[in-house]
């Protein structure tokens, strides 16, 4: 899983299917998860799997991820219609 920041996860989304993971080194339920995410990873090959450390501008990266999700929402109903 590659490490990203708060700058990438816009452009992510115009890249397919993404799951984004957001971790804080020291969440415990964060370590529980970590080898279930890494399992999961070779299951999707068409799945790019990103984490976020917490630790780094949480809030900026919330928010850049609430406005990615909005517009690929967005861009997913211009299609609909």
């Amino acid at each position: 899983m590659k490490n990203i920041n708060a700058n990438t996860i816009s452009r992510l989304s115009k890249s397919g299917k993404v799951i984004i993971v957001f971790y804080g080194t020291g969440c415990i339920n964060c370590k529980i998860m970590q080898p279930i995410i890494e399992k999961l990873e070779p299951l999707f090959p068409d799945v790019m799997f990103y984490q976020v450390s917490m630790k780094e501008k949480a809030d900026e990266a919330y928010v850049d991820m609430q406005k990615a999700v909005e517009k690929a929402g967005k861009d997913l109903q211009e299609k609909i219609d």
